[in-house]
């Protein structure tokens, strides 16, 4: 796979949400799958998926004779920057990309002032480095913005609310909780990035775009809260909390150090809504997305 004999899609972070399903997709299809992971030991198995790691291709531009049809990127979007001449030594600006960034470049963009190291602010350079790098290209570019994705076992949304509550067995009730959401399964993800690989790799178009993508079902933060905590299959008891409760909570579980850092002002963001539109995401390849079932 790695020796350029056949046509082959390089996915950034395979090994990832979105990674897994789209590999298996994409090896179903009869297309050849190269991996770059730093984790190449504990990637899944696929029969003609190739794993590579990040060193690994960029050190090797001499031996680098990937036929590469298509590039998917579904690790960290600042880190691309880092394998610039990997890219220009493979002609990369003639295939075309899919590029995964987040909503969050949005709805937070108010913190790159008080935090330009952040993950926002890594966010917007990593969009702005895309857009010059790819703004000449010969091919078609498509930024993609998913708001909260599930389904796999590399969340740290879902995945962690899950384990709250098989671990406490209690199911907070976030009443205050009334902002919107739309989750968006991974495995729908890979299906609809398969069809635009598809449809890219056919046409002669070039441009970027940039688009949002969410999942089938509308629903309240607390609702999706409350149907993760009775997925465990334990029996669960409800506890209520109100908006401060949860706040001096979070506080707690703030210095807990192997947990992951809450993003500011969460409290308040969960009683805003954060719905975005699938329209554009729908013109560029047709898709169907499930309602939320963690």
């Amino acid at each position: 796979i790695v020796c350029g004999d056949q046509p082959v899609v390089l996915i950034m972070g395979g090994r990832s949400e979105i990674g897994v399903p789209l590999c298996g997709r994409l090896n179903a299809a009869g297309i050849a799958v190269v991996s770059v992971s730093r984790c190449e030991r504990q990637a899944v198995d696929f029969p003609g998926t190739s794993v590579v790691h990040p060193e690994l291709f960029k050190r090797n531009l001499a031996a680098n004779r990937l036929d590469i049809i298509g590039i998917v990127s579904l690790c960290p979007i600042w880190e691309l920057h880092a394998y610039e001449q990997s890219f220009a030594a493979l002609g990369c600006e003639r295939i075309p990309w899919i590029v995964f960034s987040s909503t969050s470049v949005l709805t937070r963009e108010s913190e790159i002032s008080s935090d330009p190291n952040g993950t926002v602010a890594r966010l917007k350079f990593g969009e702005e480095w895309l857009m010059s790098q790819r703004r000449l290209s010969e091919s078609r570019t498509l930024v993609v913005r998913p708001t909260v994705v599930y389904g796999g076992k590399y969340n740290n949304n879902i995945n962690l609310i899950k384990q709250l509550s098989r671990y406490t067995r209690l199911s907070p009730q976030l009443n205050f909780a009334l902002g919107s959401r739309c989750p968006v399964h991974a495995d729908d993800l890979a299906e609809w990035i398969v069809a635009l690989l598809q449809k890219y790799t056919g046409d002669r178009d070039a441009g970027l775009t940039t688009t949002e993508v969410q999942g089938g079902e509308v629903l309240a933060f607390k609702e999706m809260v409350s149907r993760t905590s009775r997925s465990s299959g334990l029996t669960i008891r409800a506890i209520n909390l109100s908006r401060s409760m949860f706040s001096f909570a979070l506080g707690l579980v703030g210095r807990i150090p192997f947990l992951p850092k809450t993003p500011p002002k969460l409290v308040e963001r969960l009683e805003h809504d954060f719905v975005f539109d699938n329209r554009e995401a729908q013109a560029q390849a047709p898709m169907s997305m499930r309602f939320f079932h963690p």
